[in-house]
This record gives structure tokens, sequence and C-alpha cells, in this order.
């Protein structure tokens, strides 16, 4: 648009903007030509007639957008070129059904809505009742077309990385489909953990929960809020929000008339750039060059040099990281570091690599990943001095067992560069997988309340650990379960109320909780009772007690981990190892899975789940339950982490 320049210096008066009557169609064109001089608006607008009056149906003025404090992005068809893509693949599915309804169709009357009025407006209007299995045909199918197809909106990666303001993203899509289309595209590092999806909410657009949610989320007031919107119901939700909607016509799905039906709908702005709202919002762009792309990520290497990873720790856990690496291909574990030069000698001769009792030693050389399987009391200080060595980090739950150690774990990520995650490998369990996949289909509703149990048996402490003393049931268990539940709901958690028991373990000259229970409120009123022991019986069937309950307003799910193999011998028990090697001679099972991921993760650039923040949470969590514990009293979340708000996006617009 900046080429109708032609250098003439008369400017428009935008405190008195000129008013055109133009065909609906060119209402973009009129918009974007009014922050230009009245002498390009002559010249380029020869093709209509120029008139100085006022007709409402067809007659636009350039409305005053005080300074955004936020900005909210649909996803679709605004951030990644998927709608038109979607709408194929929706128009296919429902001819397989009998339904035929066109693309351009399906296009007009359901972008930017939920599956579930989809299905409404099917019943009421062409008379059709969409199959249950019609929604994971229509998921699958629209997956795999991503994988093959998708492309990024042109422009988006740049302004997004431009912004100088807080943004998120609000979508109609499960989130699942909406993280797939932002990693395809590059977008998810950009986004997270600001990314909202409208099963998170009651009601899907057009009504304006998920914009509400969203800006409750981020801190900002609605008014102070901007949404860029492509669709109608989409556009429909923001005005309901009392949110300034910018509509956007960009996407290779917008026909002439769009920009006609989002201004109907209550778009103050229609731009085909986003680029455009730099003046439109008067934003300054946070870097000179907007020129520079990101590169797209993949979960797959760029190259076939493998990733050099350097192990601290070689006790128990220390061992499983080694075993994760060694049958991976992607990996090369260069070193295993430990303070027991016996213990690293072996592990080094066990697994075929280099060994020291020098962190400093691993710390100079050519490895690019750290991974810190310590005590859970003794993560910090590797931790630290990795990241400021620039190095990427995976480190064991939990994060650190305080507060303040965890803190300074993050604030040596953002000065040393490298990529943290937390290994909340619980994350990667099939089971959990599954109850994740349901809770973000929303077919649970909003989650009321829920049950997580993970116990051990008394062996653990007392035999299998050498730092039982310096642990406990709140450090050693808990972190998996409270991460899960906050995973799975998506909801941050508000106060904390516990209980705990010591007795049996110290008598055995273990000076730790035998049993911890913490009745955990959220932000959305969910309360979750979760319970962790240390003193299950040795003859309990399996060393782990796991299980969980989750009800929501719509259903629930009911998980247990209960191995499928039963035994009777001496005893009847269920066989449990964290050492799984197959026949084959491969480390095979899921507490694998997040190591060999980060190693993706740093091998492809790309920003992973289960990160500092997620892992600083948890144990402020912990903090929390025994701050309870000790006073008697519920406790706050911010009176042990502070303002949510406020650190996370810290964390995020550093």
């Amino acid at each position: 648009m900046s080429g109708l320049s032609n250098g003439k210096d008369t400017a428009t008066n935008l405190e008195d903007p000129i008013l055109l009557t133009l065909p609906s169609a060119n209402h973009l064109l009129v918009m974007t030509l009014m922050l230009h001089k009245v002498g390009d608006l002559k010249e380029a607008l020869a093709p209509w007639v120029f008139q100085a009056k006022k007709e409402k149906s067809q007659t636009m003025s350039l409305p005053h957008f005080p300074p955004a404090k936020l900005i909210i992005f649909d996803c679709d068809g605004v951030l990644i070129d998927s709608e038109f893509l979607g709408c194929r693949v929706v128009s296919e599915a429902l001819a397989t059904i009998g339904c035929h309804i066109p693309v351009e169709e399906v296009v007009r009357r359901f972008t930017g809505i939920s599956f579930v009025e989809m299905c409404r407006i099917l019943r009421a209007d062409y008379g059709v009742n969409p199959p249950a299995e019609l929604e994971n045909i229509i998921q699958n199918n629209v997956e795999a077309a991503f994988h093959t197809e998708l492309n990024i909106i042109k422009g988006a990666a740049n302004f997004v990385s431009s912004l100088g303001i807080p943004y998120c993203v609000a979508s109609s899509s499960a989130p699942a489909k909406l993280r797939l289309g932002l990693a395809i595209t590059g977008l998810l590092e950009a986004f997270e953990p600001n990314i909202f999806s409208a099963t998170m909410v009651p009601q899907g657009k057009p009504a304006p929960d998920i914009f509400l949610h969203a800006a409750e989320k981020m801190g900002v007031a609605p008014c102070d809020a901007v949404v860029v919107e492509d669709s109608v119901a989409g556009v429909t939700a923001g005005v309901r929000a009392g949110m300034r909607v910018i509509g956007f016509v960009g996407g290779s799905h917008c026909g002439p008339d769009h920009a006609a039906m989002l201004e109907q709908a209550g778009a103050q702005l229609v731009v085909s750039d986003l680029a455009e709202m730099f003046s439109l919002l008067d934003l300054t762009p946070r870097v000179t060059n907007i020129q520079k792309s990101k590169p797209e990520p993949t979960l797959m290497p760029k190259t076939l040099k493998p990733v050099k990873v350097a192990v601290v720790g070689a006790g128990i856990w220390g061992a499983n990281h080694a075993l994760a690496l060694t049958s991976y291909a992607p990996a090369e574990l260069s070193v295993i570091c430990d303070l027991d030069e016996s213990r690293a000698k072996a592990a080094a001769e066990r697994f075929g690599c280099g060994w020291t009792t020098n962190l400093d030693e691993v710390l100079a050389s050519d490895v690019e990943v750290v991974t810190i399987a310590t005590p859970d009391h003794l993560h910090r200080d590797p931790a630290v001095a990795a990241l400021h060595a620039g190095k990427h980090v995976l480190i064991e739950k939990p994060i650190a067992t305080t507060v303040s150690d965890a803190k300074a774990i993050l604030d040596a990520e953002q000065k040393g560069g490298g990529m943290l995650m937390v290994d909340f490998h619980a994350r990667w369990h099939p089971l959990f997988m599954g109850a994740k996949s349901y809770a973000e289909s929303g077919k649970l509703g909003k989650s009321v309340m829920g049950y997580a149990r993970l116990s051990d048996t008394i062996w653990v402490p007392t035999k299998m650990l050498g730092w039982g003393a310096r642990s406990g049931p709140e450090w050693f268990l808990m972190p998996h379960m409270m991460d899960v539940v906050r995973w799975l709901i998506q909801e941050e958690p508000r106060e904390v109320y516990a209980k705990g028991s010591r007795g049996v373990l110290k008598g055995r000259g273990i000076d730790c909780f035998d049993t911890i229970q913490s009745m955990i409120t959220f932000e959305n009123d969910a309360v979750f009772t979760l319970e962790s022991s240390w003193i299950l019986p040795e003859s309990y069937s399996n060393v782990v007690d796991q299980r969980l309950t989750l009800y929501g307003t719509e259903g629930g799910l009911d998980l247990r981990n209960e191995p499928n193999l039963w035994v009777y011998t001496d005893k009847f028990h269920t066989p449990f190892s964290s050492e799984t090697l197959t026949r084959y001679g491969k480390a095979w099972g899921f507490q694998y899975e997040p190591i060999r991921y980060f190693v993706d993760c740093v091998a492809a650039g790309t920003r992973p789940e289960a990160t500092g923040f997620d892992g600083l949470v948890v144990t402020a969590m912990i903090e929390a339950t025994l701050m309870s514990i000790a006073e008697k009293r519920p406790v706050m979340m911010d009176e042990v982490l502070g303002d949510f708000r406020s650190i996370g996006l810290r964390k995020k617009f550093a």
C-alpha cells in the first residue's frame, strides 16, 4: 500500500477524516488509504466516485485506537493459513455421510466455530445429524493435511517477534490441533504458555468467553485488549467481550466480500497484512529488522550429526538418562559426571563414554546438552553453572526444593540463552497422554474437582535411596501429580491447605514425612486433593501406587496405573523396573521418551514442553504445602511465589 504515496506534502487530517462511498468489497483499500495523503487518495480512487457525504450503509471513518495493552490473535486464518485447508477437509468428511456442502459454503458458515457449534448448525439448517466418529475423522484428516500442506500467514512470524506488548492466541480449535499448527509453522515457542482454547470455557465463539478468559489470564482489562480475527463468529465474540476488533483478510480463504462481512459483524478496521497494525495501533516494533524470518522448527534433527550430551549424576536415574541416550541415534553420550569417582567410572564403562568428577571439565567441553539427575536437593548449582555456560539443560523433577533455588535456575536460563526443560516424565505416560487428550477435547467440560495419588512402598526411602532424609514424598513423588493435574486442567493454583504425618520413617532413622495430603484450589475454583506416602508395605503388589480422578461439568475420567503383568510366585506381585530393556537390547518405556524428546528439541531449535516455569510453579505448590502443614492454615500461592501474571509475563517478554 505504501507504494501509492506520491510524495506530496498535503496530509489527511485524521481528527476530521474524509468520508468515502465505495463498494463494500473495497473497504479494506479505503481504510488503508485513509492513512495516506489526500493527493494519493484522489489518484488511487479514480475508478470510484469520490464523495464527501455520509451514507450509513457504505461510509467508514477511521476510529480512534488508544494504546493497546494486549493483542489477542485468533489462530486459524490469522497466524496460520489453515482455514481453507480445514474447510476442504470438513467438506470432504461431510460428503462421506451424504451431506454435500461446497468448500466455499463451509468457509462462510463454519469458519471460526467449534465442532459442537458446527453440529448444531448442521442439525438445524441442513437436517443432518453427524455421527459421533465424524469429529475424530475430521481431526485425523486435518492433522494429516497440516503435516503436508500447512503454511504460515505471510509476515506473521516477523510481526509477532517484533511486538513489544503482551500477546496471546485464543482459538476455537482443540488444544492439540492448535499447538500442532503453531508448532509446524514455527510459532509455538513465541506463544507458549499463553495459548487458550475454547475447550477451556463454557461456550465457544461467537460467545465472548474465550476472549474474556484470555484477557483475565493475561491480567488485562477487556477494554485494553485488541482482538485480531478472520471470522464473523470471532469478530462477534470480540465485540461481545467489549474489546476492539481488527478484521484480517490475508488468508487464502478470504474472498472479495470477506472484509464487508467482518465490518458488518463489528470489526472496526480490516487489514490484509499484519504489519499494517503497527501504524493503526501506534505500535513501535521491538526490533528494527523485521524482515528477518525464523526457521520453521521440526522435531526431527536438521542434520545427521548427533547432539553431544553429558549426564550429571550417575545414580539410579542418571543411569536411565544414559540408557535413553545410548540407544538413541540422534544423541551421543559424551561423558558422565559424578562426585563419586568409582561410580562415575563404573557408569562410563557400562555405557561406553568418558567420565569425570569435575563439572567444570564438562562445561568447558563441546557438549551441547547437560542432563541433571542428582538428588532432589542438589539441582541448583549444576543447573545454574550449566546454563551460565550456554548449555541446554534437562533437569529431573523437582526443578529445586526451594522457590529461591528454582528462580535462580530460571534467571540463569535467561542469561545463558540455552533451553531448559524439567523432566516431568508422567506427561509421556500413555495413560496420562490419553487423559490429556480427553481433557483437551472439551468432552469433560470445565474441571470441578479431582483426586490424585502417587505413593511408594517403604522400600524406596529405606533401601533404594541413600538420601531419603534429605527429601520426602512431597519432593520425590508429589511433583509428578501436581504437574499432571496442572497440565490436564490448564489452570494455576491459588490456595493450598495440607496435612502431614511423621513417625514410621523417623523410627527407622529417616526424618521425613510418612504421608502428606494437600488440597489445592485452582483459579477456576476447581479443588483437587493430592496425596503421597512413602510407607506402603513392601508386600504391596507394586513399588508404586498411582491413580487419578477428574470430574468436569460434562464428564469425568478415572486412571489407575496398574500393570498388565500379574505374577504369582512366593507372593502375588506386579513387576516394576525403571530400567526396562527389551530383549533386543534397546531401552523402551515412557520414562525415556522426554530425554530423547529434549535431544530432538535441541537439534531442531524448538522450545520444549515442561518448561522451567512449570517447574517453578510445582516447587511453589510444594513449598506452600509445607508452609500449610507447619502453620496449620491455608496458604495463598502469592505468599510463596508472588504474582503469577507478573512472573509469567516477565519470563515471556523480557
